[in-house]
């Protein structure tokens, strides 16, 4: 894996999509949100009626399908989530998929899943990727690593925010 990889952690609504979307930018690197990737696999699960427990189920479904992250500037987030090379405009933020992303999020099977897709990305180029457990997990030798945080207010208000503009 390359050194010139930036890792971003921190919680939701500390500011890992805006820095790291304006850093890929200014390095030219690709920007990877992995939320997204989560998201997308609450979206196919919601969509194909699998139980949102089963991590069997949702194991074998997500097998039968590619989550792609693609760069988009003139989208508010900055990227589309491409899913079986079809866009999910979005929908990812839909009240549903939103209350769903949280509890696939937790199986340790579809973590493993995407952290191996996430890294199968690095692989290909300098990136630099936001989420959870970047730094220590999915890109542990990446050259530089940052942890961002905010106050609960300031997350609440940008959660808000991010969840309005794209509705």
């Amino acid at each position: 894996m390359s050194n010139d990889h930036v890792a971003i952690d921190g919680p939701g609504g500390s500011g890992k999509t805006v820095n790291g979307r304006q850093l890929a930018i200014e390095t030219g690197h690709l920007y990877l949100d992995t939320g997204a990737m989560y998201r997308g696999v609450a979206y196919l699960a919601l969509r194909n009626g699998v139980d949102l427990d089963n991590e069997r189920g949702l194991v074998a479904m997500l097998a039968q399908h590619t989550i792609s992250i693609v760069a988009d500037p003139e989208r508010p987030t900055g990227y589309r989530v491409v899913i079986d090379h079809r866009d999910t405009g979005e929908r990812l933020f839909d009240p549903d998929v939103a209350a769903a992303v949280s509890t696939v999020a937790a199986l340790p099977a579809i973590r493993a899943e995407l952290v191996e897709r996430q890294r199968a990305i690095a692989v290909q180029g300098p990136v630099v990727m936001a989420g959870r457990d970047i730094g220590t997990v999915v890109l542990p030798d990446a050259r530089h690593k940052f942890f961002l945080t905010a106050s609960v207010d300031e997350r609440a208000r940008r959660r808000q925010a991010e969840f309005t503009s794209v509705v």
